[in-house]
């Protein structure tokens, strides 16, 4: 009786795998197919495969989200690893100066991110794509406020980061309403 029942669990286990194996690939086939409908294929499977749930969802909608979440999470690291340097390797020098200008440049990112939720949710993608634009331009400011003091950039990466992120979030809203 004990074999018998090894036996049933194997054949538990094997059933198991083989229900749950095509939902993880079509999970995987439905974020492809999506990032291949967008500008940057391979940067959009990157920015959502840094959040879990992305293999979880079934919806353009639920990975918008998932990309505006990852992105909001970026500028606000990028809003924190700039202050500290402008509090730090950089206070009381004309970058700590145009540091914390970025700083404030990415909270006002960071505000955007966070308010196009609502948009999105409600389905007026015109709204949430035009506040993700808002905050794409946060790398733009922010390389500014170095050019305006006549310092070179000590954040380029962080900045070029946060545009192709939100590049990616948006083209993701973009593929809801062809806006």
């Amino acid at each position: 009786m004990a074999a018998g029942t090894g036996e049933l669990a194997a054949l538990l286990v094997l059933l198991m795998v083989a229900v749950s194996l095509p939902a993880a690939l079509a999970d995987r086939n439905f974020i492809a197919k999506t990032c291949n409908n967008t500008e940057h294929p391979d940067k959009c499977r990157a920015l959502l495969a840094r959040d879990k749930r992305s293999v979880n969802a079934t919806t353009v909608l639920a990975l918008a989200n998932i990309g505006l979440d990852v992105t909001a999470d970026t500028a606000r690291s990028i809003a924190g690893t700039m202050h500290q340097l402008s509090v730090g390797k950089y206070d009381g020098k004309t970058e700590g100066e145009a540091l914390l200008q970025c700083t404030q440049v990415y909270g006002n990112a960071v505000e955007d991110l966070d308010e196009a939720r609502e948009p999105l949710n409600s389905g007026e993608y015109g709204d949430a794509s035009r506040l993700l634009s808002s905050a794409q331009d946060a790398g733009d400011a922010c390389e500014g406020a170095f050019s305006d003091r006549g310092v070179n950039s000590v954040v380029s990466d962080l900045d070029r980061r946060m545009k192709e992120q939100c590049g990616v979030a948006g083209d993701l809203i973009d593929l809801l309403g062809g806006v």
